[in-house]
């Protein structure tokens, strides 16, 4: 059915019951017309819901609260708790897109440390030290991505019967940037590439590989023998920017593209033992801002009793 909740579902299951019984009782009914009675419940139903609901204008900190009475039952410390409150609030609303009211992507990082808490727009990556010198050289506004799901072994160029150097000299004459694979890359790739100061992302993960294919609009390669490297342009994902940011005392890469919907909520937590436990209440809570911003309605109470009414 169309339409969810528990008294809809209660008349509902009474209907099909009557039905049933009729059944039983040796009466004959016709599917169309089982399903047209339902139909028309469904629609008495819903333009009831449509008078009995009214429209609440929530600002930011009413959402905050909302969300710090779902996270109270496990977080017990009040500061982190209103942090972290603010943060998810800030990332569900970045995420969602101003015209189409469509949630995107929302990357949650969540690592053992002090009780923190930050949001990024766009996909974070932590960096290796070496890059940094050369990241704040790169100026370009056009950062051209290049993303496999599957590993860039030396096993790998063998099957698709390209060698690593030959694969190198294709990403340099296409003039790509970065690099980013779901998985690992083998140590000589990643030297030829940085060499040519290209950026080799390894180890992404599903999560990240994910939202970055979202970010860029880069076509994720899962097989090197399936390409063909004469159109590899039809491949390339672009993004409007590169950054380095610190974070814990490491250093990650940001990458940005204006106007997309993906968003990093970055988190350290003490209790390194509930990270995932966390990481799976967040995204409820998420769930619930989403639900709240995209329907801000409010039912009055007793509904089963004014719901009765009306029927």
């Amino acid at each position: 059915m169309p339409f969810c909740g528990l008294y809809c579902g209660i008349i509902t299951s009474s209907y099909l019951r009557k039905v049933l019984e009729l059944i039983q009782d040796q009466h004959v009914l016709a599917h169309k017309e089982i399903v047209s009675r339902l139909d028309s419940l469904k629609n008495i139903v819903l333009s009831i819901l449509e008078e009995l609901k009214e429209k609440v204008y929530l600002e930011s900190h009413r959402l905050v609260s909302i969300v710090k009475s779902c996270l109270k039952p496990w977080l017990v410390d009040y500061s982190f708790s209103k942090l972290l409150a603010v943060s998810l609030v800030k990332a569900t609303l970045l995420a969602t897109d101003e015209t189409s009211h469509r949630l995107g992507h929302i990357i949650i990082k969540a690592v053992d440390g002090r009780n923190s808490c930050e949001v990024y727009n766009g996909v974070i990556y932590k960096l290796e030290s070496l890059w940094v010198p050369k990241l704040e050289n790169f100026t370009t506004h056009r950062v051209h991505i290049l993303l496999f799901t599957e590993s860039l072994e030396t096993s790998d160029f063998k099957n698709a019967t390209i060698s690593e150097n030959e694969f190198v000299d294709l990403i340099v004459s296409a003039r790509i940037n970065v690099i980013a694979c779901q998985k690992p890359i083998h140590k000589k790739v990643i030297f030829l590439l940085k060499r040519h100061q290209i950026f080799a992302l390894e180890r992404l993960g599903e999560e990240t590989a994910n939202a970055l294919a979202h970010l860029s609009g880069a076509f994720p390669i899962s097989d090197l023998r399936q390409v063909k490297w004469n159109e590899l342009h039809s491949l390339i994902g672009v993004i409007s920017s590169l950054k380095s940011v610190t974070l814990l005392n490491e250093n990650y890469l940001l990458m940005e593209n204006v106007g997309c919907a993906v968003v990093t909520l970055f988190i350290n937590h003490r209790n390194f033992d509930t990270l995932d436990q966390l990481k799976a209440i967040l995204k409820e809570c998420i769930h619930t801002v989403y639900t709240i911003f995209k329907a801000p309605y409010l039912l009055p109470e007793d509904f089963e009793s004014c719901l009765t009414k009306q029927l």
